[in-house]
């Protein structure tokens, strides 16, 4: 049976634009069907690519960096080693929680809790690492920094 069909496309846009942040869960159980195909017919049928963003976040940011009185500093629209959560954050997360099954609902409580139990230093010393490959990054006019 072909569940894509213009009426359930019309209906999945309708669910969407009523509710920006719906999840592709939320709507393959509203139109009765799988995630899979919830997610082919936003992504693909329809152009949904960021279904869940936050519509002028970006507006409030830029004004919240303005009213600090701080220095933007640009940067490639993609640099992983830039991003202070894929190299500080998640790694030790990862290594914490490997190992462990969780229900559902208690994984939000043990990320909590791990984040809770880490000294500021820990934090800091992020900081400090992703102040180091800025600093190497400006020196490299924006080039991909390896280690």
């Amino acid at each position: 049976m072909e569940i894509t069909t213009p009426e359930t496309l019309q209906r999945v846009e309708d669910i969407i634009r009523a509710e920006r942040r719906v999840t592709v869960d939320a709507v393959a159980t509203a139109i009765g069907c799988s995630c899979g195909q919830a997610y082919n017919m936003m992504h693909e049928g329809l152009g949904f690519h960021k279904v869940c963003s936050r519509p002028h976040s970006a507006n409030q940011t830029t004004a919240t960096l303005m009213s600090f009185k701080w220095e933007v500093l640009q940067h490639p629209p993609y640099s992983p080693d830039l991003a202070l959560s894929d190299f500080h954050l998640f790694s030790p997360l990862k290594h914490h929680l490997s190992g462990e099954c969780f229900p559902d609902d208690v994984v939000e409580k043990a990320v909590r809790a791990w984040f809770r139990q880490k000294p500021k230093e820990f934090y800091a010393a992020g900081f400090q690492g992703l102040v180091k490959r800025w600093d190497k990054c400006l020196n490299l006019y924006g080039d991909y920094v390896e280690k």
